[in-house]
């Protein structure tokens, strides 16, 4: 990830620090030739991490399905419930039998797309729906949508936290 941001921001630290300075003038770079996109419907894009190649072997850090089922499910229904039209993409590695748990049909399932038109779809969506990595994490943080993120890492300001169980608080959501 850390080659994408200075690729896309022409950072020339290593480890820059993701402190409000910092967000703004990322936000900033992003829209200054464009203007933030009007989605027609809601858009709620999901980003799952998966083990890649680049993992150790014994690395377990991969997204934890069951539990992004259960915020999905959620959010459909709070979405459902107060009317709102809206599509729903995910975003991923893998392939499309490793995601049936989770109910998104296969062609709501972006798996191994360009990195850099992912990235542009979720910090531009509604509503993201954020899990543990630096790819959804510098995501959420340019998102100006929604952004749901996992209670147990270091959800930015302004985030809904999702807990263990995939609950969250809907009315934060603002709908």
């Amino acid at each position: 990830t850390s080659p994408m941001l200075h690729t896309l921001f022409g950072l020339e630290e290593a480890e820059p620090a993701f402190d409000d300075t910092t967000i703004r003038e990322f936000r900033r770079r992003y829209y200054v030739n464009t203007s933030p996109r009007q989605n027609e419907p809601l858009s709620v894009c999901v980003h799952a991490r998966r083990r890649n190649r680049h993992d150790f072997p014994d690395f377990q850090d991969g997204t934890d399905l069951p539990r992004l089922g259960c915020i999905l499910a959620r959010l459909r229904s709070v979405l459902e419930a107060h009317g709102v039209d809206y599509t729903l993409r995910l975003f991923s590695q893998g392939r499309p039998e490793e995601f049936r748990e989770i109910g998104i049909p296969e062609t709501a399932l972006f798996l191994d797309a360009d990195p850099f038109w992912s990235m542009r779809e979720m910090i531009e969506a509604d509503v993201l729906v954020t899990t543990r990595g630096t790819f959804s994490y510098v995501a959420g943080l340019l998102c100006d949508g929604a952004v749901l993120g996992d209670a147990s890492g270091p959800p930015a300001r302004g985030w809904v936290a999702y807990d263990a169980n995939g609950d969250f608080d809907s009315e934060a959501l603002g709908l």
